[in-house]
């Protein structure tokens, strides 16, 4: 299923249903007239109620249209005024309301000019035939809002059969509950007639639709004009939720009002994120097998939006006061492909698969721009036309997170419509880390886990394009965007560290004291709920209760696999297996969080925190090694039932200390934990400078020597050199190692770091 940030919307799977005309993306892409985009007034879009009594105390109240162009809308006590696209005028009078006399007809007419040739219709529209899925969209939308049912049930017939990426409304027409009526352009109009409708809401903006139109008419039935497709801005698009509302009364337009409202914060919210932001080079370009080349003009919204945004639109002298698109050579392209941080291929599968497939249009050298080797290359899915619509402001924050992935405004967002569209047959690039593997094929790929499960991860709305052979060879499908995830700490730290904690809505482990504070308290609290522990017991009815997209799990699930089947095959519920044994070089243990992300689709962003941290790692080891020469001895370990377990020489943990400035005390090229009886270890360590101890939890030696009377031989006890982790460690120690080697170095060798707060460690007194 899709998850929003708003009610849940669902998706529609069969391989027949992908089948979609792409003349309709063609004329969506291509069409358009010149919309000024002008600036948000100040007055509140939601009007007051007018006042009931005579309608001689009445007003007539316009209902704010900030930035669509095409229509108007009025308020006259309980009448509705609406003025569509076409210049029709309509007065919608609610249920029980008797029509308006001559009097008030007059003095609508004095306030509205041309009401006097208004269609009066009764509302709310009970059957209705709507001939574009973006204004289906908007309708859908103000039904998950409203939770009112008898929104969808209006629709009595469409002119698009299908996909439809709205659950409940391919439900309506597998059904029989709405009809297919034939094509926009060559409607079935017998069958529109049998629906017996209120309303047909349609558009225009061409003449095939003008004729469809007056034929409609000719018909004796009503038809409202709906050209949002022709706005230029996606603000004004949205808006056509208020017109789409005003059929179906008062109580529904005013709840249209304010969800345009929050949709119109989102936009200002973005344009303040980003007003002071260095541009990035863009270029959004659609290439067809079979059609060639088109790019959208200088003045077309997505780029308005981008380049408001903090986006250098590279393509802007092709045709810059264009509001729809223009075919160009490749030679037109290339250039401007050459020299863009982000390319946006407005084309999807099946029509276009992979990287690959684009340089054949666009010519092999986009291969090597910056853009492909940087993992900025992205794609919409089928989906943006139906769901895009009626949830503009994501669609408004997935360009945010395409242009700037790693901004603060951003954090925590997944991207629902965009994604990242890659070459075929390619592997994600690891410098250290050596336990997984990400395997790209075009528009899916395929994650191999630590414990070698093969995990399919695509786009929702893409499923059934893959071939049947590769989920044959799976363990189980991800499908993006992941917005809900159930884990340990293992995978609390990297979605800490990539800054998505705010995905977790399951935590597993054996105790909760040891998660970082802001989560602890979301626990604490039950917004995050506890689903059991790996190794004592899952409570599965919780798990499935919770219905995370994807479990992140650790070591302790490795040797499990028995819990890995039940979770993944019974319940199908993908279970990514993290082990940081498998990495022996820290800067590996630090490039894991690539896997994390992976599995959100957010490698670009997953690249800058690694490169931040391995920078962070670095610089700590080439201080220590630059300013050290004498180098203290130290080991890491933790005791349990009467035995000590010790970091082996090539164990993150021991490497950690090396580059901290410390000389790792257990020699050879073991990798793991090793465990010693007491006798052993004071044999091995009784002259070790420094302990680092990291379980149990101890606030002193002399709490370690009542756990053993002859722990207190050791040197490092005697003179109080002992390291002990606080509980910000557990969770720093999946993510942050820069923090880790920085405090331990700041520890062992406190005068490179005069005035450094340490706050992953003490040391016990």
């Amino acid at each position: 299923m899709l998850r929003m940030d708003y009610p849940s919307i669902w998706k529609t799977s069969g391989s027949s249903k992908i089948t979609i005309a792409i003349v309709v993306a063609i004329v969506v892409i291509v069409a358009g007239v010149a919309i000024a985009l002008y600036a948000p007034q100040t007055q509140p879009t939601q009007p007051e109620q007018q006042p009931s009594g005579p309608e001689a105390e009445l007003k007539i109240t316009e209902v704010p249209v900030k930035y669509a162009e095409l229509f108007k809308i009025w308020r006259y006590g309980h009448y509705i005024i609406v003025r569509d696209a076409e210049n029709q005028t309509f007065i919608l009078i609610p249920e029980g309301v008797s029509p308006p006399t001559e009097e008030t007809l007059a003095k609508m007419q004095n306030a509205i000019p041309g009401v006097e040739e208004a269609e009066m219709l009764n509302i709310p529209v009970k059957r209705a035939v709507y001939m574009s899925t973006t204004e289906v969209a908007l309708l859908y939308r103000l039904f998950k809002e409203t939770g009112d049912a008898s929104l969808l049930r209006s629709i009595a017939g469409t002119t698009w059969k299908e996909p439809w990426w709205f659950e409940e409304l391919q439900e309506m027409v597998d059904n029989g509950t709405i009809t297919y009526c034939g094509s926009n352009m060559n409607p079935d109009y017998e069958t529109i007639l049998a629906q017996n409708p209120d309303l047909i809401i349609m558009y225009t903006g061409m003449s095939d639709m003008v004729r469809v139109m007056e034929k409609l008419k000719q018909l004796n039935l009503t038809v409202a004009v709906d050209n949002e497709w022709i706005e230029q801005s996606y603000l004004a698009r949205f808006e056509w939720i208020k017109f789409i509302a005003a059929f179906y009364g008062n109580e529904t337009l005013s709840k249209a009002c304010e969800i345009f409202d929050q949709v119109e914060s989102t936009y200002q919210q973005l344009m303040q994120a980003f007003k002071d932001e260095e541009k990035v080079d863009f270029v959004w370009v659609a290439p067809y097998p079979e059609w060639g080349i088109y790019v959208p003009g200088g003045k077309a919204y997505p780029i308005t939006f981008l380049e408001e945004i903090g986006g250098n639109y590279l393509l802007k002298h092709v045709a810059p006061n264009a509001t729809g698109s223009t075919k160009v050579d490749k030679e037109v392209v290339l250039a401007s492909l050459q020299e863009a941080d982000v390319i946006i291929l407005a084309n999807y599968p099946p029509y276009l698969n992979s990287i690959d497939e684009a340089a054949k249009i666009l010519g092999e050298a986009l291969l090597d721009t910056p853009a492909v080797k940087n993992q900025r290359v992205y794609f919409y899915g089928p989906s943006y036309w139906q769901l895009g619509y009626a949830y503009t402001e994501m669609v408004l924050k997935d360009l945010a997170s395409v242009l700037h992935p790693s901004h603060s405004a951003v954090k925590g967002y997944v991207r629902t419509f965009f994604h990242h569209m890659w070459r075929a047959n390619e592997s994600m690039q690891l410098e250290h880390a050596v336990g997984f593997k990400v395997e790209y094929y075009g528009f899916y790929k395929i994650i191999t886990d630590y414990v070698d499960n093969k995990w399919l991860t695509v786009p929702f709305d893409l499923v059934d394009l893959v071939p049947t052979d590769v989920k044959s060879q799976v363990k189980g499908v991800i499908e993006l965007p992941v917005k809900r995830i159930v884990c340990g700490t293992c995978g609390a730290g990297r979605l800490l560290g990539l800054g998505f904690e705010n995905l977790i809505v399951g935590a597993t482990g054996y105790t909760y004291k040891y998660w970082p504070p802001e989560l602890l308290e979301l626990i604490e609290e039950g917004k995050i709920t506890k689903v059991g522990c790996v190794s004592k017991g899952l409570n599965y009815e919780e798990l499935v209760r919770v219905s995370p997209d994807v479990t992140i799990h650790g070591s302790a699930m490795a040797r499990r696999p028995h819990v890995i089947e039940k979770i993944s095959v019974e319940l199908n519920i993908p279970v990514i297996v993290l082990v940081n044994s498998r990495e022996v070089d820290p800067l590996g243990f630090a490039e894991m969080i690539k896997l994390v992300g992976a599995v959100l689709d957010v490698e670009e962003h997953a690249n800058s925190v690694y490169e931040e941290e391995k920078c962070a790692i670095i610089e700590t080891a080439e201080l220590i090694a630059s300013s050290v020469a004498e180098k203290p001895t130290a080991i890491y370990c933790y005791y349990s039932k009467g035995t000590l377990g010790v970091a082996q020489p090539q164990e993150p943990r021991a490497k950690m200390l090396e580059l901290a400035g410390a000389e790792y005390a257990l020699k050879g090229n073991a990798t793991g934990w090793i465990k010693m009886g007491i006798e052993s270890f004071i044999g091995n360590f009784s002259d070790v400078d420094w302990i680092v101890w990291i379980y149990p939890r101890v606030n002193s030696t002399s709490q370690i020597i009542e756990l053993d009377p002859r722990l207190s031989t050791l040197k490092a006890i005697q003179e109080g050199h002992v390291i002990v982790t606080l509980p910000l460690y557990s969770t720093y120690s999946k993510y942050k190692l820069s923090i880790i080697i920085k405090e331990l170095a700041a520890i062992l060798h406190p005068e490179l770091f005069p005035g450094y707060e340490v706050k992953l460690f003490q040391v016990a007194g």
